[in-house]
């Protein structure tokens, strides 16, 4: 049902001419590293990421706003650095009270 409501938009849009919607997909890697046949990496065998990578767009040169994963992906998820959303360790998010309870976030 929901494919074909999608679908039916999808066509309408472009019927009006406006763009169809963009599809994304990001996939966050920061525990695994750029550890994929992608990077180069032989160790691992990784066809199907390899593949995504090969018709996608891979980032070659990503930074992290921090060296643990939450705090980096509570960055990445809010828009803001780790001094502002007061994250530093695996308990703390920026939901926390007095932080960032109305932030949107992706």
């Amino acid at each position: 049902m929901m494919r074909t409501l999608l679908l039916a938009a999808t066509a309408a849009a472009v019927a009006q001419g406006a763009e169809p919607p963009k599809n994304v997909l990001f996939v966050a890697v920061d525990d695994m590293r750029p550890s994929i046949g992608a990077f180069n990496f032989s160790m691992a065998h990784t066809p199907n990421m390899d593949q995504l990578a090969a018709t996608g767009l891979v980032f070659k040169r990503a930074y992290v706003q921090y060296a643990f994963c939450a705090p980096s992906r509570n960055s990445f998820m809010s828009g803001r650095r780790p001094d502002t959303t007061r994250v530093w360790n695996f308990m703390d998010h920026f939901r926390e009270e007095g932080v960032g309870a109305e932030w949107l976030s992706m």
